[in-house]
């Protein structure tokens, strides 16, 4: 099911050994960043490409797999997730190489959830922040924080469902009034969520359900009037 989009064209962009995953497109429209496994297929770093280019632009090099790319509003960052055994850390890096910066460590994401296949982070429309799916520490269910830029403060966004697995996928809408994301009931099986935030980012009451979310929805992403939620199903793309 899908309601008031018209695919025109699809067109191959990278065709490189190996895998390649969690294409994030920048601002202008102009460069996806993307986690590549390198054509040994033996580690995976954080890379740019433009349509047309031959060869990708390698943005990091760290032994640790890189992943989740996420541009900054204004498109002169990239933050991505860093995996370090039982730990994560978010780490913003120029889009056209340079210095890393660490803003943050947490309990790494699990293979429970199979967030292999979910966004995230998400930057707020000002910058200032960014929504991280995480644990609160070993065990513990996922759920969504918010992370200043500035100070590295973090603060808890949600709270898990008791009979749910945990919250991840979060989309801040233009106008950073709403958060979408996905609550898992199980592995498999979640339903796409708004959250209300006021001018602060806290939360304003309990999330709402989107009722027409399918069985397995993912990546929830707002059009541009902030009017509509764009996610992928199982089976379908919805509207």
């Amino acid at each position: 099911m899908c309601r008031g989009i018209v695919l025109l064209a699809v067109t191959k962009l990278t065709s490189y050994p190996g895998d390649e995953r969690e294409p994030a497109v920048s601002p202008d429209g102009s460069t996806v960043a993307f986690s590549w496994s390198g054509a040994a297929g033996n580690n995976y770093d954080i890379y740019v490409v433009k349509p047309g280019a031959q060869e990708p632009l390698r943005l990091t090099t760290d032994p640790a797999a890189d992943t989740f790319p996420a541009w900054s509003p204004d498109g002169s960052q990239i933050a991505f997730v860093r995996r370090k055994g039982v730990f994560a850390e978010i780490v913003v890096v120029p889009p056209l190489g340079g210095a890393e910066r660490v803003l943050h460590q947490f309990s790494r994401i699990g293979a429970d959830l199979d967030f292999s296949q979910h966004p995230v982070l998400s930057w707020s429309p000002d910058g200032r922040s960014i929504v991280y799916s995480g644990q609160s520490g070993p065990g513990e269910k996922y759920r969504l924080f918010l992370l200043s830029v500035t100070t590295g403060a973090v603060q808890a966004l949600s709270t898990s469902d008791a009979k749910g697995v945990g919250d991840s996928s979060p989309a801040f809408s233009g106008d950073g009034k709403f958060l979408a994301f996905v609550r898992y009931l199980a592995p498999r099986n979640g339903q796409v969520m708004l959250q209300a935030l006021d001018s602060g980012m806290a939360p304003q009451g309990d999330p709402v359900a989107v009722n027409a979310s399918g069985l397995d929805p993912r990546s929830p992403m707002w059009l541009v009037d902030d009017k509509q939620l764009l996610f992928g199903d199982v089976a379908q793309i919805f509207q």
